[in-house]
């Protein structure tokens, strides 16, 4: 008033104080008055000004008043640019930090320190960190607070690389570190959970006498949190001197989040015995972990503390009990709490709206919307995008519309966050050309935009276009693809079956900062091994720093469906000796190995180590177990396994009913069906395929045909065409071959390949030349690489001595390119698996497994053993034909069980294709002789071998 009164208010000296004085009390406008009334302004008047635009969140005023300034031809000075920067830099506004930095220029500024720590700091907070680097590469003198702004901007970005590189260069530029410095490079490898970086700035923190700093000592518990290594922060928080309640709050919070909300409870209750006063962010935290490992009595008590405390009507506590309260299961006491709050905010009603949505109650979550809006709330984007995941989970297109033409009326669609949603949620509703409509119209689009437009393209199937936008993103180049974006892209290349564009993608992955990435090394590892290239799967494997449980199982699953399963068992024994525990994905694989490979010993000691774990509680691993033991002949074993079973499933009734008829133990079969059947549970079409197998299997024509009308008439089921399959089987076991050929022919399944082979084979058993070439040209005509159907027409023909004919059919075979799976066979002898091809001479006792052949070839023909020299595909003489018999895989595994196993012991051999009628017949031969039992699994049944007989016989 006395400066009013004494005139002095034009003074500049004292004008720039009085703006700088209201500008600082947050009476903006009052000093806006006074810079207006000013007859004449110099730099001076208008910085505080500009500055206090930029302290009230103004930026955008402040931004004006800087272009007025220069259209009215006042020079800014140093103060004037710094004022500027900083409203640049809280707006984010990166068009306007750059014209700032080419004025700077214009005007000689830039090569002040204070103003190139500014310029670095405005394209830090604009997220422009390729041009905030630039800068700091051409900064006269790097200090402290340049070294400081770049480290925050990679840590804020989580890229810990660069930002410890700068780190480690501040010593080597003899540049001396501060808290702040301590505090941006521990963020970044809290982000990124690198423990090893952070251990090494522990140790910096040390030695430059910062471990005592309130800051670096709260940076370094969170950063060892964050790496989960929980003893390790607590000896660091025993060692602290002060240990005040924000350090108390991280220690809190830390073991929350790592799911240790007992021990955190724990340790709020020491806080309350110490006397330390909680705050908000304390119960935050535990509230939180509470809601991600659903522990609603910790809550419960929390939230009678929070009662008792006081608490009871802070908004941000209200919002994380409902929360709590619904993501562990109580969206009552939700409903209820929110029902009492005093006051909501948007928050408020945004969780509410997320908890209806969580238990499915998507209609009420609308009615909610609906009753917000009314209230007077404006849905803010989180609002948006909780509405849009329940339309999308619940697949409510006409919802997810309406909430699209809402976002649009709030003018919220150039929202990335909201933008994404509105993608993500188009895709869920399989409505990819909207989604892509969405994406197209965004008018900002981050890499997790890319990654909802690539996901949701693979997700649908889509997997050609999903590679597409992956190269339109690579082209663009404004968003450099993080590991989502490699694995969409990877799964997609094996979705098409495309392995040059899996290469390209490596060769990217190679030269980004994800190379050593677990999740898109486990990708690449299924790459690989899923076109064949087990060599690279395991070069990449190898590649990786760190391998976890989904690494060793993506290989070990990688090699059991090569067929490679006997290294498969050995990734196993490995993976333990590695320190990784196996879970049920691990054990799954390896059972299934055991079963492919007959390895009933790995089998049973698998059993075992899953008793010892706990595992064998779950249904898919007493499934599969029951499957292993059926394969290999034990189905005492394996009805056993059923049987203690404490709940038995669809599946696993249907392997037991499966298992049964792999061994023609027909009959058990189909009690096990009705046993089924009278336990209330319902067959599927699987348990039904199985059923009608069973029938055929044991010639019950009767059985399988009531059987497959009471599918029809009484369960609903409509046949498939691998329903019909069987019933062709029962056709020709009964020699009705033109039967099976009209049912063939007038079935509505085009191309039925299952069912000509049966017949097929059939034809040769019963040596009916006119319906076998049929049957062969519908096979060729379906799929001309079928080799299976070439070597039966041309074993047909040398049968019936017609060596022309099979001589034509080879050269067709070869024309085709139809090219035979080699025949593998498995046998275990104390533990150890043997594989044997056909012939195959790099077996140790090669030899001994030849002599000991010859001698039982000698035996069985003295027996009335005749070779079978007409299944030899070769045109040679006799001796070269039975040569070519001996060298069946089965044959060099059955003789190396005789060597090497005890006399008592079962024999038992796995096989990957069918036994040839010589191998089957042979094997009876020797069950005879050395008086052994013989199992042998083929690619059709479980075949026992008994005192010259076979059980697919009997």
């Amino acid at each position: 008033m006395l400066v009013v009164k004494g005139g002095l208010e034009v003074d500049s000296y004292i004008s720039c104080s009085l703006i700088n004085m209201y500008v600082k009390c947050g009476e903006i406008q009052r000093a806006q008055t006074i810079f207006e009334s000013l007859p004449t302004r110099v730099a001076e008047n208008w910085n505080p000004l500009i500055i206090g635009y930029a302290h009230c969140q103004k930026g955008d005023l402040g931004i004006k008043l800087f272009k007025r300034m220069q259209q009215e031809g006042i020079k800014p000075s140093r103060v004037t640019f710094l004022c500027v920067l900083k409203a640049c830099s809280d707006l984010g506004s990166l068009d306007e930090g750059r014209l700032t930095h080419a004025s700077l220029i214009e005007n000689g500024f830039e090569f002040s320190t204070f103003v190139e720590n500014a310029l670095i700091d405005m394209y830090v907070k604009c997220s422009s960190l390729d041009d905030a680097h630039n800068m700091f590469a051409r900064s006269s003198k790097s200090d402290v607070g340049s070294f400081n702004a770049l480290i925050g901007g990679y840590a804020q970005d989580g890229d810990l690389q660069p930002a410890f590189f700068l780190f480690m260069d501040m010593q080597e530029n003899r540049v001396h570190y501060d808290h702040i410095t301590f505090v941006s490079i521990l963020k970044a490898c809290s982000i990124n959970g690198n423990l090893l970086c952070g251990q090494h700035v522990h140790s910096r923190a040390v030695e430059f006498e910062f471990e005592s700093d309130e800051h670096v000592i709260n940076s370094l518990l969170h950063m060892y949190m964050s790496c989960g290594c929980i003893e390790d922060a607590r000896v660091l928080f025993e060692r602290m001197q002060n240990q005040n309640v924000v350090i108390w709050t991280t220690l809190v919070s830390g073991l929350a989040q790592n799911g240790r909300v007992p021990d955190a409870f724990e340790v709020v209750n020491e806080m309350k015995k110490q006397g330390i006063q909680l705050n908000e962010i304390t119960y935050i935290s535990i509230l939180k972990g509470c809601s991600a490992i659903s522990a609603p009595e910790i809550g419960r008590s929390a939230h009678a503390d929070l009662i008792e405390g006081g608490y009871n009507g802070s908004l941000c506590l209200g919002n994380a009990l409902i929360d709590m309260y619904s993501k562990c299961g109580s969206l009552e006491d939700a409903t209820a709490l929110f029902l009492g709050m005093p006051s909501r905010d948007i928050v408020t009603w945004t969780t509410l709206i997320a908890a209806y949505s969580l238990h499915g109650c998507g209609q009420e979550a609308f009615s909610l919307f609906d009753q917000m809006q009314k209230e007077g709330f404006l849905p803010n984007p989180v609002t948006f995008a909780t509405l849009l995941k329940s339309s999308a989970h619940r697949g409510v297109l006409h919802e997810g519309r309406h909430i699209h033409a809402c976002i649009v009326e709030n003018g919220l669609e150039s929202d990335a966050y909201v933008g994404n949603s509105l993608v993500d949620m188009y895709f869920q509703c399989c409505c990819s050309d909207d989604a892509v409509d969405t994406f197209n119209k965004m008018g900002q689009r981050d890499i997790i935009s890319w990654n909802t437009l690539i996901s949701g393209y693979f997700q649908n199937g889509e997997c050609f276009q999903a590679l597409q936008c992956y190269w339109q993103m690579q082209a663009e180049g404004s968003v450099e693809p993080d590991s989502i974006t490699f694995m969409c892209a990877l799964k997609s290349c094996v979705g098409i079956a495309d392995f040059k564009q899996g290469i390209c993608i490596h060769a990217k992955i190679i030269s980004s900062s994800h190379p050593s990435d677990g999740s898109v090394g486990s990708m690449l590892i299924e790459l690989y091994a899923k076109f064949g290239h087990l060599e690279d799967a395991c070069r990449v494997f190898s590649s990786l720093p760190e391998r976890n449980v989904v690494t060793w199982n993506v290989l070990m699953k990688g090699f059991a469906d090569a067929g490679e399963c006997n290294q498969a068992l050995e990734l196993f024994s490995l993976m333990q000796e590695d320190g990784v525990m196996p879970d049920v994905a691990t054990l799954l694989c390896a059972i299934k190995s055991c079963s492919t490979v007959g390895a009933l010993q790995h089998g049973q000691m698998l059993h075992m180590q899953c008793t010892l774990w706990g595992l064998d509680i779950h249904l898919s691993i007493k499934n599969s177990f029951i499957s292993m033991y059926s394969s290999v002949g034990r189905m005492d074993e394996a009805q056993a396994v059923f049987d203690k079973s404490c709940v038995q499933d669809g599946v696993g009734w249907t392997t037991l009913i499966t298992g049964y008829a792999q061994q023609h133990r027909c009959l058990e079969a189909l009690r096990c069906y009705e046993s089924m059947l009278e336990h209330g549970q319902q067959p599927d079409q699987v348990t039904l395929v199985c059923t009608l197998t069973a029938c055929s299997r044991g010639g019950l024509r009767n059985e399988g045909f009531r059987h497959f009308k009471s599918m029809r008439d009484e369960l609903g089921i409509q046949p498939t065409i691998e329903h019909y399959n069987p019933l062709i089987d029962l056709l020709t076991h009964g020699g009705a071959l033109h039967e099976a050929e009209d049912l063939l022919e007038s079935l509505p399944f085009e191309k039925n390949m299952v069912g000509w082979m049966s017949l097929l084979g059939a034809c040769r058993n019963l040596s009916n030349q006119g319906i076998a070439r049929r049957c062969f040209d519908n096979v060729v005509k379906i799929d001309p690489s079928n080799a299976s159907a070439y070597v039966i027409m041309s074993n047909f023909y040398t049968q019936l001595g017609q060596l022309e004919e099979a001589k034509n059919i080879e050269e067709l075979r070869k024309v085709a390119n139809a090219w035979k799976i080699p025949a593998k066979a498995f046998i275990e002898i104390d533990g150890q698996v043997h594989e044997f091809i056909v012939g195959d001479r790099r077996h140790p006792k090669r030899d001994a497994i030849d002599a000991k052949l010859n001698h039982l070839n000698a035996q069985m023909k003295r027996e009335g053993y005749r070779p079978r020299v007409d299944l030899v595909p070769a045109f040679s003489v006799d001796e070269n034909q039975e040569k070519a018999l001996c060298g069946h895989a089965e044959k060099l595994a059955i003789a190396l069980g005789l060597l090497t196993s005890s006399s008592e012991s079962t024999l038992r051999v796995t096989k990957n294709l069918r036994m040839c009628d010589d191998c089957h017949a042979v094997t009876k031969f020797i069950s005879k002789i050395e008086t052994r039992n013989i199992v042998v699994k083929d690619a059709y049944c479980v075949h026992l071998f008994q005192k010259g007989l076979c059980s697919c016989e009997i």
